[in-house]
């Protein structure tokens, strides 16, 4: 949250990814604070989803992914939207 309020209007364009590289609401980030920190600074561009699937793939191998994440891309996109409106209240 604080550093959220920090960067206030020089926040341009937000991902969002849980700790584990994961959907939101996988791991362990403190969600509503995130959410509430966007909302008090009058956030109002981009949120994109950025969660790792695969492990056996360029951007697997770039990150160090060494565990199968998810499913999918298509069921971690889906879910993922799904979680971004759940945690932005939309």
């Amino acid at each position: 949250y604080e550093a959220i309020i920090s960067a206030g209007n020089s926040i341009k364009h937000v991902h969002f990814c849980d700790n584990n590289r994961g959907i939101p609401l996988s791991g362990q980030v403190n969600w509503p604070l995130v959410s509430k920190g966007l909302k008090d600074i009058g956030y109002d561009g981009y949120i994109c989803l950025e969660c790792f699937v695969n492990t056996n793939c360029e951007v697997g191998n770039g990150t160090s992914i060494w565990r199968q994440i998810d499913t999918d891309g298509f069921t971690a996109a889906k879910q993922g939207y799904t979680n971004i409106r759940k945690v932005m209240d939309l």
